[in-house]
């Protein structure tokens, strides 16, 4: 038994687990309850883990209980070997800043091939979605074990993952932001995919952030962190100490349109925005069109003709109104067979 184990103990009456977090081998100033037993085969955290803990836990003003919490897996984990090898042998604290087209599976897999095959890397991703496509590329791209963990496996399957990463050397760990914490055997480095993402930080509190605290966990391991995202989040462009970005345009060409200049008449849309519209449907783009009102505007047609309802002057849609929103003028009845009967579409 040691620092990081779950034990078991009797208070009033009542059996309760907790964590050891020191040994002392001098006879205790008072009277402690004894240890009944030993949960689980591997520790959670060892003694070089608990500075880093309790800093979490005095970040976000929460007990250390709580954080020790996040360390172990749902279930009681059982190996072979009840060693816990967490100790990092990375390069050094390095912030690291990738501008990163999606999917980000590439330059994952690359910097886990950079990488020993003994060495061990901890990729925490937004959503599961990611998580399972993430892990499912890796398995493809390296050579490392790959070991997954979400809240769409099973207690059973997210406690392996969780021994196969705090026991075996050369593992990927890939997993939403509950993995943040998990002790990992020979950790090199850490991945973070877009940190800026609502989803990576907790909505309940402890309302735990991925960027604070795999920063925290990098510099106290003394392992590089890199951040991986279309675009990076400005806490770490102004934290990074490499800032690696791609030749080419990782964002669509955006071209806003202001029509209030235009004359009358022109339509919805400007030519050049039309021209702009069939030319990437042609090449088989998708295009997002945003527009400054909520809702769809109002399209009335001519009850007898089917014409739509224009006004005159402008040639802008008129609604239920017989009057031009745009211009103020006077719509009448229909320009084609000037019936005055109309009906939305």
């Amino acid at each position: 038994m040691g620092v990081g184990h779950r034990v078991r103990i009797r208070v009033a009456g009542r059996r309760l687990r907790g964590y050891v977090t020191a040994i002392h081998h001098d006879p205790p100033p008072r009277e402690l309850s004894p240890i009944d037993g030993v949960v689980g085969d591997v520790r959670s955290f060892d003694e070089e883990d608990l500075p880093l803990l309790r800093w979490v836990a005095t970040h976000y003003v929460t007990p250390l209980s709580t954080i020790l919490k996040r360390t172990t897996p749902p279930n009681v984990p059982r190996a072979r070997s009840g060693a816990l090898r967490s100790r990092a042998h990375g390069a050094g604290h390095v912030v690291r800043s990738v501008f990163s087209r999606r999917p980000h599976d590439e330059e994952v897999s690359s910097i886990v091939g950079r990488l020993a095959q003994d060495q061990s890397v901890l990729v925490v991703v937004p959503t599961t979605v990611e998580a399972g496509d993430m892990a499912e590329a890796l398995a493809a791209r390296v050579d490392h074990e790959i070991a997954v963990a979400s809240s769409e496996h099973s207690d059973r399957e997210v406690t392996a993952s969780w021994v196969k990463a705090a026991t075996q050397s050369g593992t990927v760990l890939v997993g939403t932001r509950e993995i943040t914490l998990w002790p990992m055997a020979n950790l090199a480095e850490i991945v973070v995919i877009e940190d800026a993402r609502r989803v990576m930080k907790s909505p309940s509190s402890p309302t735990l952030g991925v960027r604070e605290v795999a920063m925290a966990r990098s510099e106290a391991h003394g392992v590089p962190i890199t951040f991986v995202s279309p675009l990076p989040s400005l806490e770490i462009i102004a934290a990074a100490d490499e800032r690696i970005v791609p030749a080419g345009r990782l964002w669509a060409l955006v071209e806003v349109a202001d029509r209030r200049e235009e004359p009358p008449g022109t339509g919805p849309l400007l030519e050049r925005t039309r021209r702009s519209i069939i030319a990437a449907a042609n090449a088989g783009n998708d295009v997002f069109v945003l527009v400054p009102r909520r809702g769809y505007a109002a399209v009335f047609r001519c009850r007898d003709c089917g014409t739509v309802r224009r006004c005159a002057t402008c040639g802008s849609a008129v609604g239920p109104s017989s009057t031009c929103a745009r211009c103020g003028t006077e719509s009448g009845g229909c320009r084609e067979c000037g019936a005055d009967r109309w009906h939305g579409v």
